[in-house]
């Protein structure tokens, strides 16, 4: 999924971008301009492209975040 991002929650670790929740794991990779970073780094409006796979749950875990906000600028 790609598109823009609509919330991010540090406390419930859950980035909103294109009408999805997606769950931040301990797994899950960030990438911002290529190099690593936190949920935190990632801001509203960044530009994001998210790998995920859906759990057993329904939930949608991500997988690999990557921020390409500076880099499309």
């Amino acid at each position: 999924a790609s598109g823009k991002v609509t919330a991010v929650d540090t406390n419930a670790m859950t980035l909103a971008a294109k009408d999805l929740t997606f769950n931040i794991t301990s797994t899950t990779k960030i990438l911002k301009d290529e190099k690593p970073a936190t949920l935190a780094e990632i801001k509203v409006g960044d530009k994001v492209k998210i790998t995920y796979k859906k759990d057993d749950a329904g939930k949608l875990n991500a997988a690999t975040i990557h921020d390409s906000e500076k880099a499309a600028k």
